[in-house]
């Protein structure tokens, strides 16, 4: 799909509610630009409003540790939201009781894995621990979350990429695929995109929930109760029995007969 088909398509189907949103034909990374954005905000003292940056392509998307995200122009939805974290504060009767922002990964994770199984009617879409979207043992997509600012005033810039076509390779150290190869009617480009940034703004109404983002992640996770996982944490590796996940969204993983809680790291064999 050209730009200008992408452009014309979108402004045809815009959704009133989800902030402003910006629309390139190409950028390095959104988000970098919504970094610089936001930090360039707070520097002048004025935080950015909610803002959504899609591009058509990538020409140096970033993945989890530091790795290459191939995005070509049309083969996906590459995008960032900026988004105040004093939406949410603002509500809380202290700084205490602020949202946990522990919720925020996980129900994006499920707002997007959730859009993209809604459509893929030949295999379901599962969430790889901690944010990786999986269809046939292949990535279809991932979240990169990034918090900037102070205690005064915080910025979460929630990027995901979403392939859309078979020939984005997301991701150059595993197997990918691409949504169109999993639907019977795939919807266009347009219509994904539109359909994945309304899946996140719902989902982040219920930021704070930590109930429903648990639910939610562990119904629509891969792995299953004592499936043996392998884990890259850094440079180092873990194996051990999955057991599930906290409170928190950290992963419970038995090792050698103890359980030992994950905060960050990834499951390098499905």
């Amino acid at each position: 799909m050209s730009f200008q088909r992408y452009l014309d398509e979108m402004r045809s189907l815009r959704q009133p509610g989800l902030g402003n949103l910006v629309l390139l034909e190409q950028v390095g990374s959104t988000n970098r630009l919504a970094r610089r954005i936001s930090e360039e905000g707070l520097e002048e003292g004025v935080c950015p409003d909610r803002s959504w940056i899609v591009a058509h392509e990538q020409t140096q998307g970033r993945g989890r540790q530091g790795r290459s995200w191939v995005s070509p122009p049309g083969a996906g939805v590459y995008a960032t939201l900026i988004l105040p974290l004093s939406e949410f504060q603002a509500s809380a009767p202290s700084a205490e009781e602020a949202p946990p922002l522990t919720t925020l990964p996980l129900l994006t994770a499920v707002a997007i894995c959730q859009a993209v199984d809604n459509r893929c009617d030949l295999a379901p879409c599962r969430l790889q621990w901690p944010n990786d979207l999986i269809v046939d043992r292949a990535k279809l997509g991932g979240v990169l979350i990034e918090i900037l600012g102070t205690d005064d005033e915080r910025i979460a810039l929630v990027g995901f990429g979403v392939n859309y076509l078979a020939e984005a390779t997301s991701d150059l150290d595993r197997s990918t695929s691409g949504l169109c190869s999993h639907c019977s009617q795939p919807p266009s480009l347009a219509e994904l995109t539109w359909e994945l940034l309304s899946a996140v703004n719902r989902e982040l109404s219920h930021f704070g929930d930590t109930s429903r983002a648990i639910a939610g992640y562990q119904k629509l996770s891969a792995h299953r109760p004592g499936e043996r996982l392998r884990c890259r944490i850094g440079e180092r590796h873990v194996e051990g029995l999955f057991k599930g996940f906290d409170e928190r969204g950290f992963l419970r993983l038995e090792v050698a007969g103890e359980e030992r809680l994950l905060a960050a790291g990834e499951v390098s064999e499905p």
